[in-house]
């Protein structure tokens, strides 16, 4: 099976690692940007997309490994939350800012305010008041979360194991912590510029036996299936409450900061292969179940939904739209 491997910009470096690991486990793979994928793409019969968002190919006999689509919807962070959220995802409580905010108050933990696209936690500004909302809104944030109290931060790697079916499975975890190994601490935005970043462990036995942890990975699974991808990388915050909080699915996560993730995705994506080539198939029925059907977009409208998803998640907290 000749397989190809399209990788974004911002996951150029790791979806590279992936297609040479893949090589060297003796998978036909080729393997570039969009231009340079789009030039052979008739003669491949698997796409693995690695956080490529642009559509490469529409021959319905090319199975794919995370659709275009799906993967520009989870970029938007918005609108992946509000998917999620539709879903039944458990998420930190959400406020779209992209309509009025009459009636909007700021809850006692505060508010962290982020834009449709951001990258390494970059671009958030915490809120604790109005006038800190309205000053995000200027500066481009289309919404909110409510600060979550957290014990712990967890990234869960869901893969859909199954060629014709669903069976999202945990293929790896990893924790993250501070550079100095201090303790991750409460009511704060956790991002790289103040020094957060994936430890190279997996967490420990007695964390990973506790309810939370299973509920997070749980969640986990049903955030990559809401967004309609095959994989996804989500980081699940494990609120001090005992809830586990879903923030967001990376659909290029790194492969190169030194740890095993790469292996599992090898072994994950050979035994994927391996199933397609036993049932002597490669149709791409994955692709149907994966993306959301245009006819559901037009039943529900963003703008309709946004509105009766802020009232339902603010109405747990007293939040009046």
């Amino acid at each position: 099976m000749k397989i190809a491997l399209c990788h974004g910009i911002e996951g150029s470096e790791s979806g590279t690692k992936l297609a040479n690991c893949l090589i060297e486990a003796g998978l036909d793979v080729t393997f570039g940007n969009r231009n340079e994928i789009s030039e052979s793409e008739e003669t491949f019969d698997l796409l693995i997309n690695y956080g490529c968002s642009f559509t490469l190919s529409s021959n319905p006999s090319i199975r794919t490994i995370n659709v275009s689509r799906a993967i520009k919807q989870a970029a938007n962070k918005r609108e992946a939350y509000i998917k999620m959220i539709q879903a039944g995802v458990s998420c930190p409580n959400f406020i779209d800012l992209t309509g009025d905010l009459l009636g909007v108050t700021i809850p006692a933990a505060g508010l962290i305010a982020r834009k449709d696209y951001h990258q390494m936690g970059s671009e958030i500004y915490e809120c604790n008041s109005i006038p800190d909302l309205r000053a995000a809104i200027r500066a481009g944030c289309t919404h909110a979360t409510e600060k979550v109290r957290v014990a712990q931060e967890i990234r869960f790697h869901i893969f859909n194991t199954s060629i014709d079916g669903e069976e999202f499975s945990s293929i790896k975890a990893t924790q993250k912590s501070t550079r100095d190994g201090s303790p991750i601490q409460a009511d704060v935005a956790r991002h790289h510029s103040q020094g957060y970043q994936y430890v190279l462990t997996t967490p420990n036995d007695a964390l990973r036996a506790t309810a939370v942890y299973q509920a997070a990975r749980e969640e986990a699974k049903k955030a990559v299936k809401a967004c309609g991808l095959t994989f996804g990388a989500v980081d699940v915050l494990l609120g001090a409450d005992g809830r586990p909080y879903v923030l967001e699915v990376n659909t290029a996560p790194c492969l190169t900061d030194g740890n095993t993730t790469s292996d599992k995705y090898v072994e994950t994506i050979t035994a994927y292969v391996a199933a397609l080539e036993r049932a002597g198939t490669s149709r791409p029925a994955a692709r149907t179940r994966a993306t959301p059907t245009r006819a559901a977009a037009v039943e529900a409208p963003a703008a309709t939904y946004n509105r009766s998803v802020i009232r339902s998640v603010l109405s747990r907290v007293g939040i009046g739209v």
